[in-house]
């Protein structure tokens, strides 16, 4: 749950929404200050509980770069109490399982002069099944989006465009038609990923596949090399590329309870971009002055088979700038991943 559950990703919806609220103040005039509800876009429901249907995902077209990862930087701060193991995944081939994500996006900013807000509450159901295990226990790993549904968007400040509600709808579809392939060693640790998409999918959509890559990829707790106990406390340095931004990232995680193939963790976030230029989604040109978010949340892993129960809550404060003109922006987001049919 550290990268991509915790703040990893965070400035592709932090560019979604803000792309969103400035196309809709440079695009016309604004509706009156007011609350401003954004009826919920999904899919029909197929009577299982869920809207969307379980479908098979379609066949991607276009393949998005294969990305390598470099090995963090990871320094064990405290081994933990004895006794003592290396922790480790063990994947199995056919083994496959089904995650929920559940994430609700709150920005507000003020744009033009007027003060808005946009609220982002979405629920994506993933496919996962490990295609392959080689002898040191790496396996290739494929996620599917079956369900993707945005719910009750909400905004204050603005209404919504008939642009922005068709760009909701097809952003829900076209995610529904992704595929993301990963191999991810015995520790958790993402080796390499890469996505399948529509190869007419738009550059908001494009960016945002980075973002779900990272916290499915994430998902899976990075264990150290070294035998640890409970207690033990490790940290993570990452500096990263992402939705066009980069940014230096610190985790600390800390191992709470390890009972067989079972593992419970906390983690703290502090992440911090320094100033640079920003281009939004929709072309739009930014820089960045201030960006900071701090986070912190909590994760249940089963080693084998493998199952995840995480919550994430994050919070933020950042500065743009748009010409002559200051972006003020708060942000709120909490995370949820759950393996369904699983009591972890």
């Amino acid at each position: 749950m550290d990268r991509g559950t915790t703040g990893g990703g965070f400035f592709r919806w932090l560019g979604f929404s803000v792309a969103l609220l400035t196309s809709c103040a440079g695009g016309g005039p604004l509706a009156p200050d007011g609350e401003q509800e954004w009826a919920s876009v999904a899919p029909a429901d197929d009577g299982k509980g869920a809207p969307g249907g379980n479908r098979a995902a379609e066949p991607a077209k276009t393949s998005a770069p294969l990305v390598r990862r470099a090995p963090d930087e990871f320094v064990v701060l405290d081994a933990g109490r004895e006794p003592r193991s290396a922790v480790r995944y063990r994947y199995r081939a056919g083994e496959s399982s089904t995650v929920r994500l559940r994430m609700n996006l709150s920005i507000a900013m003020l744009v033009q002069g007027r003060r808005m807000r946009l609220g982002l509450p979405t629920q994506m159901d993933v496919q996962s099944a490990t295609l392959q295990v080689d002898a040191a226990g790496n396996a290739r790993r494929l996620h599917r989006f079956t369900r993707a549904s945005l719910f009750d968007l909400n905004t204050s400040g603005f209404s919504p465009s008939a642009d922005m509600r068709k760009f909701a709808e097809d952003f829900t579809s076209r995610v529904e038609h992704m595929a993301i392939e990963e191999v991810v060693d015995a520790r958790g640790a993402v080796v390499e990923t890469t996505a399948r998409f529509s190869e007419d999918a738009d550059p908001m959509l494009r960016q945002s596949i980075g973002d779900l890559q990272d916290a499915l990829g994430e998902s899976t707790v990075p264990f150290p090399e070294q035998p640890i106990g409970v207690g033990a406390r490790w940290l993570r340095k990452n500096k990263m590329l992402e939705g066009g931004v980069s940014y230096d990232q610190e985790v600390v995680t800390t191992l709470t309870a390890l009972d067989g193939a079972r593992a419970e963790t906390t983690v703290e976030l502090v992440q911090r971009a320094p100033r640079q230029e920003y281009a939004l989604p929709n072309g739009t040109l930014a820089e960045i002055e201030v960006s900071e978010t701090t986070a912190r949340g909590t994760s249940r892993v089963q080693l084998t088979p493998f199952a995840v129960k995480a919550q994430t809550q994050a919070s933020g404060r950042h500065v743009m700038r748009f010409g002559a003109e200051s972006l003020s922006i708060e942000t709120s987001m909490s995370l949820e991943l759950s393996t369904l049919g699983k009591q972890l």
